[in-house]
């Protein structure tokens, strides 16, 4: 199934490793030095201009989200109960 992420954005969701709080997370320095080198490396993607809610940890790429991370989470949790674990 798919992960809207918001502005016309949509990931597998089976690629998703992780659904972060951006707020919660960026006052931690190991995770401000793992998306400083993500975005050198030009692995981050932006869903729109709206300020990040959430970042999606990819098997390719981090996605900056302006949907709260537990909407996020909650709409996975939804289609699992809605077609089973894969």
């Amino acid at each position: 199934m798919f992960l809207h992420l918001g502005s016309h954005v949509t990931i597998w969701e089976r690629k998703v490793i992780g659904i972060f709080s951006h707020k919660s997370t960026m006052s931690s320095d190991i995770t401000q030095e793992f998306m400083q080198q993500a975005e050198k490396k030009r692995l981050t993607r932006k869903v729109n201009n709206e300020p990040p809610k959430s970042f999606i940890l990819t098997d390719k790429a981090i996605f900056l989200s302006p949907i709260d991370s537990g909407t996020l989470k909650g709409r996975m949790k939804k289609e699992v109960k809605q077609f089973g674990q894969f």
